[in-house]
């Protein structure tokens, strides 16, 4: 039987292609996009978009389903505006936040139940009918650049990958087990370009086909337009450019 409709959890994040007549009853390549760690926001929404507009099939998984991360995001207004009226430090309460998270978010049960989210999304992709099943890409932005990194050494029928501003924590067995072809983007104005470096250094020790673009003048987030703080038109133009080129070819 064809499978022609999208699940049931597809839909709320789900973006189908803007069909030209000439790709009319093709099938469609798609990318997985993974989201910061600010969970999914307007521009995480704005990026599937653009892909949409490109001409592929995104899909934004929300990685954030854990319940305890869910309450830890829903207190965080109430907590900043209490410590506010209290006069409190905010830096502080936003360490012990974070804490609290990454708690979370770096323990093995967590780690291997959203490995494991991701490889059914995946499946669930390649077994649509309205999906080319050998054009599927994954875009993690920062904390999904993680997982992003993940999905392409653990697979091999992941088309290619483009990480924006996510390497941290990639170990050399890591790099060593890549299969296949990744791009990134990193701001040379965030503190970790010898994490960089490094990774740069090992895919040309293992021959991986790994290339790394360093942004001028731009900062960690520099691709998210929702935020005037980070964004960098320069940098985020030039990296649009050049991740179509990449999943075109």
């Amino acid at each position: 039987m064809k499978n022609t409709r999208f699940p049931k959890k597809f839909l709320k994040y789900t973006h189908k292609p803007h069909r030209s007549t000439k790709n009319k009853g093709r099938k469609n390549p798609a990318v997985l996009i993974l989201h910061e760690i600010t969970g999914i926001t307007e521009h995480t929404k704005r990026v599937a978009q653009k892909f949409a507009d490109a001409g592929y099939i995104a899909i934004t998984p929300n990685l954030f389903e854990d319940k305890r991360i869910q309450k830890i995001f829903k207190e965080m207004p109430r907590l900043f505006e209490k410590a506010q009226k209290e006069g409190k430090d905010l830096t502080e309460l936003n360490k012990k936040i974070n804490e609290k998270l990454y708690k979370i978010l770096n323990s093995k049960k967590f780690i291997d139940t959203t490995i494991n989210k991701l490889n059914q999304w995946i499946d669930s992709l390649k077994s649509l009918d309205t999906v080319d099943a050998d054009n599927i890409s994954v875009i993690g932005f920062s904390f999904g650049g993680w997982y992003a990194f993940k999905l392409i050494q653990l697979r091999n029928d992941i088309r290619k990958a483009v990480i924006f501003y996510g390497f941290y924590d990639v170990t050399e067995e890591m790099i060593k087990e890549v299969k296949r072809p990744m791009l990134g983007f990193y701001g040379e104005l965030e503190s970790s370009i010898n994490e960089i470096q490094r990774i740069k250094e090992l895919a040309k020790k293992y021959q991986k086909p790994i290339k790394i673009y360093m942004c001028k003048q731009a900062k960690h987030s520099f691709f998210d337009d929702t935020n005037p703080r980070r964004y960098n038109k320069g940098a985020s133009d030039f990296a649009w450019k050049k991740t179509l080129g990449f999943l075109n070819n």
